[in-house]
């Protein structure tokens, strides 16, 4: 993933993406262009039956109708919400009509593609530290999306990266399970199930009075370690030597 952003300011959505959704060797395996290339996607939209005119936007085989696609939008988050509609204003420039279905969060945003209610969405996915975070995305191992921790809302459910990723998860040595786990990133860019566009950055502000906070990398939530809390008291400064008996 793309480093969190140093600022509050939600981030502009990147046009091309350079990095894998894993870090196995330096930026992935995978070889694709580093830059946009509007005359290959033009290409393809072409040979699955799409017409475009000059700037207009592109048709459906019925020609006067526009390809239009909905965006479902976790708006109870506020990245999200503000990156909508940058994204929206990129899809459109290439051509695709954009209309933004808002929802309540990320699961009722999960679930209007999940259910087709929309072609896109756009949520925040639970992170983790550890590359078996993709049997949650990627496939349907733990059940329906939504259910015991099932984030895979596009439905992606392919039996060899299922494979891979099982097999890698069980590995007790990281170095064994990353080749795996490589080869299951390439799939999953082949595919283009899905696209990480930042990390969402947070903070963790407490008193100097407080000992013992930490910040864990497997959840959002703050008070994960409250049991681990603690008044910090001064030690005393009184230095004075206490008189001996009988002085």
């Amino acid at each position: 993933y793309h480093a969190p952003p140093a600022s509050d300011t939600p981030p502009t959505v990147p046009t091309s993406t350079t990095t894998s959704t894993t870090t196995v060797g330096q930026g992935g395996s995978v070889d694709f262009p580093a830059t946009s290339v509007p005359e290959q996607a033009a290409a393809l939209m072409e040979g699955a039956g799409y017409f475009r005119s000059g700037s207009d936007p592109w048709e459906t085989s019925v020609v006067g109708i526009p390809l239009t696609l909905r965006l479902a939008v976790d708006d109870g988050d506020a990245w999200a919400a503000a990156t909508a509609p940058q994204l929206q204003a990129q899809l459109q420039a290439a051509g695709f009509v954009v209309s933004l279905v808002p929802e309540a969060d990320a699961p009722a945003t999960g679930a209007a593609l999940s259910s087709d209610s929309a072609e896109l969405a756009l949520l925040p996915l639970t992170g983790s530290p550890f590359l078996s975070q993709a049997v949650a995305w990627y496939t349907s191992l733990l059940g329906a999306p939504g259910v015991d921790g099932s984030q895979n809302w596009t439905g992606y459910n392919d039996a060899t990266f299922n494979q891979l990723v099982t097999t890698a998860s069980q590995q007790l040595n990281p170095n064994t399970a990353a080749t795996d786990y490589d080869t299951a990133d390439a799939k999953l860019w082949t595919d283009m199930v899905g696209l990480p566009l930042f990390v969402e950055p947070s903070a963790l502000v407490w008193s100097r009075t407080v000992g013992g906070v930490t910040a864990t990398p497997m959840s959002d939530s703050l008070l994960w370690y409250a049991q681990d809390w603690a008044i910090r008291v001064p030690e005393s400064t009184n230095s004075t030597t206490p008189s001996l008996p009988g002085q």
